[in-house]
């Protein structure tokens, strides 16, 4: 009886494990995914891209140059594809503003590669849902970023 209980505690540490390296992934995506400055013609672009036949790379750089997620971003690949001509997504308006301290902390964050502290931070300090502190993270840090 002890013996299937280690297992299935040792089962259940091993997914608490992936859970939270599931959760630092998510935090931590590939700063390439996050908009950057773009010089070119961004729609003008994508659709040369797709009519080329890389609408994975048209994909890309939707997500690259607007900061969407990636269902947004085929979402516009294909209708780009079926000739229609969408609106460009774009990036929510920014969260709620928060008190100065509190930005300059998150800040200070994110440079020592803290999100998951930071996001916690905004969570204690301005009692906002895990969606909207993690929005308003990412939103300070593509500000930092820039």
């Amino acid at each position: 009886m002890s013996f299937s209980i280690a297992i299935v505690l040792l089962v259940l540490g091993l997914l608490g494990v992936v859970g939270v390296l599931v959760v630092v992934f998510i935090l931590n995506r590939n700063p390439s995914d996050r908009a950057t400055p773009y010089a070119g013609d961004l729609v003008q672009d994508a659709q040369a891209l797709v009519q080329a036949g890389r609408q994975i790379e048209a994909i890309k750089l939707v997500r690259r140059q607007t900061g969407v997620s990636l269902v947004e971003a085929r979402d516009y690949v294909r209708a780009l594809d079926q000739g229609a001509a969408p609106a460009l997504p774009t990036l929510p308006a920014p969260p709620m503003v928060v008190d100065q301290e509190l930005d300059a902390e998150i800040r200070t964050l994110l440079v020592e590669s803290k999100k998951i502290h930071a996001v916690k931070l905004v969570r204690d300090r301005t009692g906002m849902g895990l969606r909207e502190a993690k929005d308003y993270v990412d939103h300070v840090e593509r500000i930092v970023e820039r």
